[in-house]
């Protein structure tokens, strides 16, 4: 990995001679072999190998045009075989309610460490906390769980949206909500 990051160093620093379009014409190929090899051997759990792949794959994202074939689904396949399933509206609403407990018994468990002058100074931290959250993070609800979750059945099946007017009209319903 360490040997990886000394040659992706020296590709980014050769970009503009690598992307020239004389040269990448020929070497396009090979330049998509490197990136992949790459990639196959950073391991997505390390924080600082999945930063050096995020990084090579904006490389590659950046390099290559849409209309590349190795960046086309010629064939057009799609994964139907992965459904996403959710919760029922019941077991959403006991995992929201676990989940605002847990935050409610961690903000108590901070407020309650210290000496008096912290248990001050952390008291009003987390009141701060608190109203920054409630001002910026919307709650989440059971329809908009639905539409998030629900959005991936077209991800997954990219002609489902042009199927029936009905289903395009659920995808843009699904997306205007999430967005």
């Amino acid at each position: 990995v360490t040997q990886g990051r000394q040659v992706w160093a020296l590709l980014e620093a050769r970009t503009a001679g690598l992307t020239d379009p004389r040269l990448f014409a020929r070497g396009k190929l090979v330049l998509l072999r490197i990136c992949n090899g790459l990639l196959r051997r950073l391991s997505k759990a390390r924080a600082g190998e999945a930063e050096l792949g995020g990084r090579v794959l904006l490389y590659l994202a950046a390099a290559y045009p849409l209309s590349e074939r190795s960046a086309v689904n010629v064939t057009g396949k799609a994964n139907t075989g992965n459904v996403t399933t959710f919760e029922e509206e019941e077991e959403f609403n006991k995992a929201m309610a676990a989940a605002a407990q847990g935050a409610t018994a961690a903000a108590a468990a901070a407020n309650s460490e210290g000496n008096g002058e912290e248990k001050t100074e952390e008291k009003e931290e987390v009141k701060m906390d608190e109203e920054e959250d409630n001002a910026t993070g919307a709650p989440v609800d059971y329809p908009f769980y639905c539409a998030f979750w629900g959005i991936q059945a077209f991800f997954s099946d990219p002609g489902r949206g042009g199927r029936s007017e009905e289903l395009l009209a659920e995808l843009v319903a699904s997306a205007g909500a999430v967005l």
